[in-house]
């Protein structure tokens, strides 16, 4: 992984995001999933308020979250980079739960 101001540098166009301390925002059309960056294992596709949320919940290594609104992963990926976590997942949404397996 690399820090912010290194992943904006690598991406032409980008900025910071303006509420996430982590986030980036590219320029419309950028193909993330293309980019050596991306592709290297250096940073991952996250919308802004997964991000928010792992923020506002303060997670602090050793502690056990229960995400019961799991969807496509997104506020888990984000706690687990935060911090030192065990994270049990649910999906009440049948339909939702099997695009996620």
């Amino acid at each position: 992984r690399i820090d912010r101001s290194s992943a904006v540098a690598k991406f032409e166009g980008a900025e910071a995001t303006a509420l996430s301390p982590w986030g980036i925002r590219v320029p419309p059309g950028e193909r993330v999933d293309q980019h050596p960056a991306y592709l290297a294992g250096e940073v991952e596709v996250q919308d802004e308020g997964s991000q928010l949320i792992a923020l506002a919940c303060r997670p602090a290594d050793g502690m056990r979250i229960l995400d019961l609104c799991a969807g496509a992963g997104g506020k888990s990926l984000a706690l687990a980079a935060s911090a030192r976590i065990r994270i049990s997942r649910r999906q009440q949404s049948a339909s939702r739960a099997a695009a996620c397996s």
